[in-house]
């Protein structure tokens, strides 16, 4: 482990005992609380093996900024009402992506099969002309 790794771990293993102390078994009523004594608990964990993929839960505890700054909460609020509308749009450029993938899989499939043989292949080929990658 690292030494800026190590110091951090410290500095949140002090910070839970803090907070142990000084709310005795109110903690454990906290979601967020528990979720920090899990997240730390399992960077306690000696990183060998498949574990070692757990310490990046460490980073999680980032999340926790969102709601400690109100402008910020307000941005991620936001954004979470927004997901619907998002998906909808979304939905409806897979259609039409699909649409046109149909009408260009039987104008062009024949002439370049590798690229509109199907209609998998077609929209994978319009996705990559719509995203300028190709």
């Amino acid at each position: 482990m690292k030494p800026l790794d190590q110091l951090v771990l410290i500095v949140f293993v002090l910070e839970l005992g803090a907070k142990l102390f000084a709310f005795g078994l109110r903690f454990l009523r906290e979601p967020w609380n528990l979720f920090d004594f899990l997240v730390v608990g399992i960077a306690l964990i000696p990183a060998s093996g498949p574990l070692a993929v757990l310490r990046a839960l460490l980073l999680l505890r980032v999340l926790r900024l969102i709601w400690t700054m109100p402008r910020l909460c307000f941005v991620v609020e936001a954004m979470l009402q927004a997901i619907p509308g998002i998906a909808s749009i979304a939905g409806l450029m897979v259609l039409l992506v699909y649409v046109f993938a149909v009408m260009s899989t039987s104008l062009f499939g024949e002439r370049f099969p590798d690229w509109f043989g199907s209609v998998g292949a077609s929209m994978y080929t319009l996705f990559q002309i719509m995203t300028l990658k190709s």
